[in-house]
């Protein structure tokens, strides 16, 4: 995890959209998971004592590589909605949403959808992410 944040350091550049699908799993859940889950590799799933390891360092340092009205989408856990919401407030974020896994925010073409729904990926508004966090 270090070497790969080391990273982000050389990106001078700003982006419109950052997307994520960080390790979210708390690590004394892993060994319950069923084994075609435990098949991935460690490292994708750890996601630390309370599942948020990668979300604090996320949150805490995109927004120096997200242009002003930039979106960060990220997958979270079921269950982590709340907490991801708080630290995404708490380090200044705004219009922070929550999109459940299968959630259809609309349905038909593209070009008539409401613009705020434009405004977002289009993989999104089809809902080809599963939970998704659009800050």
């Amino acid at each position: 995890m270090k070497k790969d944040l080391k990273k982000f350091k050389q990106i001078a550049e700003k982006y419109d959209i950052i997307v994520s699908n960080p390790p979210y799993i708390k690590t004394e859940i892993i060994e319950t998971l069923d084994n075609d889950v435990k098949c991935e590799p460690y490292i994708a799933l750890d996601g630390g004592e309370d599942g948020l390891d990668f979300y604090r360092k996320i949150i805490g340092n995109a927004y120096k590589y997200l242009n002003p009205a930039g979106h960060l989408m990220m997958e979270i856990g079921y269950d982590q909605g709340e907490a991801v919401k708080e630290l995404l407030i708490e380090n200044g974020y705004k219009d922070v949403k929550i999109i459940k896994d299968g959630e259809v925010l609309y349905e038909g073409n593209v070009d008539d959808a409401p613009q705020e729904l434009k405004d977002l990926d289009y993989k999104t508004i089809s809902g080809a992410y599963p939970t998704i966090i659009e800050v």
